[in-house]
């Protein structure tokens, strides 16, 4: 039994469809929100579209290159729209600030990472501080090392 796909599983993505609030969200990906590497690659080629895939998590150019669709920061969806209603020079202008300002959150997640990460050592160190390697006998006998060869039997 052959398995055939309709048209309707794929659909071609609009800056119309992405700039309205009320759109139907059938998958992942829209133009705004969806593939940052489709959306990058319009830098090189602006006729590309992103055709996303109801059934797959990936869209058709991110499946070519075996990778998963890696979305675009909700932090740039007005960039991203204002240089998908651009063309010519003014959309590949445009296209490069919002590559700047993906580069510029990334490099923000990856420093305040960092900070948090360190904060957390810190209070581990503070928290659990190092075990004595010397206990005291009771009976006067001062320090036993336990970790010198002296103290072999």
């Amino acid at each position: 039994m052959a398995v055939t796909r309709s048209n309707q599983d794929t659909r071609k993505l609009t800056v119309k469809e992405a700039s309205k609030p009320d759109a139907p969200r059938t998958d992942q990906n829209t133009a705004a929100d969806g593939c940052q590497r489709c959306f990058l690659r319009l830098e090189k080629n602006p006729d590309h579209t992103c055709e996303s895939r109801q059934r797959s998590r990936s869209c058709r150019y991110c499946l070519q290159v075996r990778h998963k669709c890696k979305p675009l920061p909700r932090e740039v969806y007005p960039a991203v729209v204002a240089a998908l209603e651009k063309t010519g020079e003014e959309r590949k202008e445009a296209i490069l600030v919002v590559r700047q300002m993906i580069r510029l959150r990334t490099r923000r997640l990856r420093s305040e990472k960092r900070a948090r990460d360190e904060q957390l050592q810190r209070e581990r160190r503070a928290t659990f501080k190092p075990l004595s390697h010397s206990v005291t006998n009771r009976e006067g006998f001062g320090q036993l090392n336990l970790f010198s060869r002296d103290n072999e039997v």
